[in-house]
């Protein structure tokens, strides 16, 4: 697969964080301002944030970015968080927001597939 280089990449990384020992002990809203604060970190321009929390369960974030858009899921009962941050901009460092997530959450285990896309900017 060929990207269009020339008018900047399309990507999305998906992360799945297992074995989050601090996840249990956090309320939906630091969960949500953890990860806005990662999103700002890796040079995301923040438009609107979205979220909905499963009474006695998890939460499902969704940021609206200049780049695109960035969701969390996570399961505290498990200690599983899944991070899904699609870009059209080359200068996200969405790895880097990923792992700082990783450390806050004390994920025992962070892996990260970054999937490359079509730009959908004309030629």
């Amino acid at each position: 697969m060929e990207l269009d280089t020339e008018h900047g990449t399309a990507r999305l990384s998906t992360a799945d964080l297992i074995g989050c020992r601090a996840l249990a002990a956090m309320t939906h809203d630091q969960v949500t301002r953890i990860f806005t604060d990662a999103l700002t970190l890796c040079g995301a321009t923040i438009v609107k944030v979205a979220s909905h929390a499963y009474p006695g369960q998890g939460l499902t974030c969704v940021a609206i970015l200049e780049e695109s858009h960035a969701v969390v899921h996570t399961w505290p009962e498990s200690g599983i968080v899944h991070v899904d941050v699609f870009t059209c901009s080359g200068t996200l460092r969405t790895r880097e927001a990923i792992a700082a997530l990783g450390r806050i959450f004390e994920a025992e285990t962070v892996t990260i597939h970054d999937v490359p896309r079509a730009s959908g900017v004309p030629t």
